[in-house]
């Protein structure tokens, strides 16, 4: 019987019937080998506490510490073979980075990805670094490959920042030909507007939720026949989230 097992292990050794199916990367599922004996039994054990019975063993989601030699007992009628292993091969997965990047709106961002070989991102280009112009904050995400065959991934995210300002003029005349024949504040990456604007007894003459629509000094559907000062507030929230309360005042001039 000790001579058939000398044998059975000598016939593995030879024929490559022990085997794994490395090189693998973090993360991947190892898978052990053995070829298969008629009334034998397995034992295998291996790095960080590893033991199983089956004949084919499986090890999801390795680490480097899944790294090593794995033994082989095998035993039929009682008998225990000599053990015979098997090396597995783990590779880090590579350090991918990319940065955060802040642009003015209407630029060009520039991202940069370290730590691989080749790179894809989530917009399907394959370059690196990679161009873009979003018009709104955005977050792309990177994966690197090395090597090995080994993938990571990172993301970066391109903030807008948006310029913001707000004008309001102080006079217009109305019903004359041109751009001051009414009245309007204007502004930039306003995204809401409320506009109110009252006579000098505090009488509301006109509002608006819209800054494509100016007053063209009408109150009650009549122009004013004198010149005459109105006070004006208006409410708005920015693209950036910020609030705001402008007020003036605004000299209708007839």
């Amino acid at each position: 019987m000790k001579k058939l097992f000398l044998f059975l292990i000598t016939f593995i050794f030879i024929n490559n019937l022990l085997s794994n199916n490395g090189p693998l990367c973090e993360g991947d599922t190892l898978e052990l080998y053995a070829d298969h004996i008629d009334g034998a039994t397995y034992y295998w054990y291996g790095p960080d506490g590893f033991t199983s019975n089956e004949q084919n063993p499986i090890i999801p989601g390795v680490t480097l510490d899944n790294a090593g030699e794995y033994y082989l007992y095998i035993t039929v009628g009682g008998e225990d073979s000599p053990p015979v292993s098997t090396t597995v091969i783990i590779h880090p997965n590579p350090p991918i980075s990319v940065n955060d990047v802040e642009i003015c709106e209407g630029d060009n961002a520039i991202l940069t990805a370290t730590g691989g070989t080749s790179y894809i991102w989530n917009t399907g280009a394959p370059s690196n670094p990679l161009i873009v112009s979003p018009s709104s904050t955005t977050t792309y995400i990177v994966t690197g490959t090395d090597n090995n065959g080994c993938s990571n991934i990172d993301s970066a995210t391109v903030e807008i920042i948006h310029f913001i300002s707000f004008y309001a003029p102080n006079a217009f005349v109305p019903k004359i030909e041109g751009p001051n024949n009414h009245f309007i504040p204007v502004g930039r990456n306003i995204n809401e507007f409320e506009l109110f604007i009252f006579d000098r007894w505090g009488k509301m003459v006109y509002t608006t939720t819209s800054i494509d629509k100016p007053w063209d000094g009408r109150i009650d559907g009549d122009y004013s026949t004198t010149t005459q000062s109105y006070v004006w507030m208006a409410y708005v929230r920015f693209a950036n989230g910020d609030k705001k309360i402008f007020n003036g005042n605004v000299l209708l001039i007839r």
